[in-house]
């Protein structure tokens, strides 16, 4: 097996490490011992002048044995002693191979400087020992500790800079193109031609000009695999700047790893972050829209049970209202887009709703809602299938984090629609909302959509809270809002049905009214957005000092899931029956009075 090529060493950082693991070997004796590859410093001479504990393992020699010991002792070999001549004479530093008995070595010679005397020349030895066993001497066997390129998650390359053909390929690259690196070797346009035509251009360029001038550059591109496939990637080049005083060859260095995960992630990430500004504008818009809406509808309302049958006003009243009762739905649309959707997540097996999935995986989801949001998102697909899928990337911000999950894979004919859109009829945006609400995600790409879900133990059953019977007694009840008009409408309401109204415009003034009442407050219906004291805030406060009031909150929106689900809030815009309703029900769960 073909090593990693070690001509991706700088030889002049090579020759300056050595140079201080001589003078500070104590400090760096840990970091020499790591290097897989035998390094070699030789004077002018062929002298050693360096070598690093690798290359003493090979040829089983002690530090004090190798000093001014000439390399023609320790490695005998003519041809080694040309190669170490053409280096600096024809500044060819092709590697080669050398056999030393059993034994056999991937060598390459670099003339460098000297790092005391810049005028000194020596000579930097690569070593890479491929033989599988045996030493150079008769002594026992020494294994010099290698890296397989085989095994790396990424493809290691070099390549000719003026023609960009490759040299040498090694890592994963015919796990990630399906070639074997003989057949990236035996094409010499394969450089090019491996990139996507709508990116080869940029990318081209981009590496041509580094080939040019030297430097390392960096390009994200589409990739084509042998059956023809995209693959997103990231490469690095590296090229050694010209030299004019040194003719011959110079090598391009790369690395290429597959980003195909990473980039799902950030576009998952980039539709989140779309979806919750869309939903916190949404809120703001409907929480706007809400408090005028109600003034107009309430104050309709009323005019038009005030009016006989018979005046000529009713049917410009009922236009106006039906008017209003259209952006009242519209507003109700923000609002239910802006507020979670999804069922409670239970265990199921998941074949039970994608029949070609393996019965082993479980995932957490409504079934209900699961099967509405991949029919929703299958209309016209060809293909639906179930498996797990692992998610190996650690990205911050991510939706999903490292780790497996369910994952259902949808193919559609057309392009999807997308998930930003927040009128009922888009399906898709109630799907996608519900499953980020069961902690997964959906990836949206042109040929269709892969729902991602966690893999995860059950979840005990919900209790069931018995409902109580309403018993509405006359009771007096504290009103806190700040829009004049609502105030005056809801006061009006209840009065009517003969309850005694206090009204405040801020919860401080709601405060300072309960703390001078003298008798007993038997409900607070406030408002949750109030100036300076938020409605819930002052609930808090209020039932410290009166434990047995009651609260109903009022919101054309609140994020405070809590208040939503209680049972005691009222969206607005709200018809008046509704009001009634909820003021009943409240003070039914109130304790009988002493």
């Amino acid at each position: 097996m073909e090593r990693t090529g070690f001509e991706q060493w700088k030889p002049r950082e090579v020759a300056r490490l050595l140079a201080l693991v001589e003078t500070e070997r104590r400090y760096y004796q840990e970091m020499v011992a790591a290097l897989p590859v035998a390094l070699v410093v030789l004077a002018s001479d062929r002298t050693i002048v360096s070598a690093n504990r690798a290359f003493r393992h090979i040829v089983e020699l002690r530090y004090e044995e190798l000093r001014q010991k000439s390399i023609d002792q320790i490695l005998p070999s003519p041809e080694l002693t040309e190669k170490i001549r053409a280096a600096h004479v024809h500044n060819d530093t092709a590697p080669f191979f050398l056999n030393m008995g059993e034994r056999r070595f991937r060598v390459a010679a670099v003339p460098i400087r000297s790092w005391e005397d810049e005028m000194e020349a020596e000579t930097l030895l690569m070593l890479d020992d491929l033989s599988a066993t045996g030493t150079i001497t008769a002594a026992a066997p020494v294994r010099t500790p290698s890296l397989d390129p085989a095994g790396m998650p990424a493809v290691l390359w070099q390549a000719d800079a003026s023609t960009l053909s490759f040299t040498y390929v090694g890592g994963a690259a015919e796990r990630l193109f399906g070639l074997p690196p003989t057949q990236w070797l035996a094409s010499p346009h394969y450089f090019s031609k491996r990139i996507h035509p709508e990116d080869r251009a940029d990318v081209m360029a981009l590496f041509e000009a580094v080939a040019a001038a030297g430097g390392e550059a960096t390009a994200e591109y589409r990739a084509i695999s042998a059956i023809g496939a995209e693959l997103w990637c990231r490469e690095t080049i590296r090229v050694p700047a010209p030299d004019p005083d040194q003719a011959g060859q110079r090598i391009a260095s790369g690395v290429l790893t597959a980003i195909a995960q990473r980039r799902q992630l950030e576009s998952q990430s980039q539709t989140a972050a779309k979806i919750d500004s869309v939903r916190a504008l949404s809120a703001r818009l409907a929480h706007d829209l809400n408090n005028p809406l109600m003034i107009v509808t309430g104050y309709g309302e009323e005019l038009l049970n005030a009016l006989p049958e018979s005046d000529p006003l009713r049917p410009d009243l009922t236009e106006m209202l039906s008017a209003t009762g259209r952006v009242s739905e519209l507003a109700g649309h923000l609002l239910a887009f802006t507020r979670p959707q999804a069922k409670s997540s239970t265990k199921l097996q998941l074949s039970s709703i994608v029949e070609s999935a393996d019965p082993e995986i479980w995932t957490q989801a409504d079934p209900d809602q699961l099967r509405e949001a991949i029919e929703t998102l299958s209309s016209g697909a060809a293909h639906v299938s179930a498996s797990t899928e692992l998610i190996a990337e650690q990205l911050p911000g991510a939706t999903l984090k490292p780790g497996a999950y369910a994952a259902i894979k949808i193919a559609t004919a057309t392009p999807p629609e997308p998930f930003d859109n927040f009128l009922p009829a888009k399906a898709a945006t109630r799907a996608y909302l519900n499953v980020r609400q069961w902690s997964g995600d959906i990836f949206q790409s042109p040929q269709g959509f892969t729902l991602y879900l966690p893999l995860a133990e059950p979840e005990p059953e919900p209790e069931t809270k018995p409902v109580e019977a309403a018993e509405p007694p006359p009771a007096t009840i504290l009103v806190v809002e700040d829009e004049p008009g609502i105030r005056a409408l809801v006061r009006k309401i209840l009065k009517r049905e003969r309850y005694e109204v206090l009204e405040a415009g801020s919860a401080e003034e709601a405060l300072e009214i309960a703390s001078s009442h003298p008798a007993r407050i038997d409900l607070l219906l406030t408002d949750v957005m109030l100036p300076a004291m938020s409605g819930n805030d002052l609930a808090t406060a209020l039932v410290q000092s009166r434990p047995d009031v009651k609260v109903l909150f009022v919101s054309g929106y609140t994020d405070d899931e809590s208040i939503r689900s209680s049972g005691n809030f009222l969206a607005k815009p709200f018809t008046l029956g509704a009001l009634l309703t909820k003021v009943h029900q409240a003070l039914a769960s109130m304790q009988p009075q002493a």
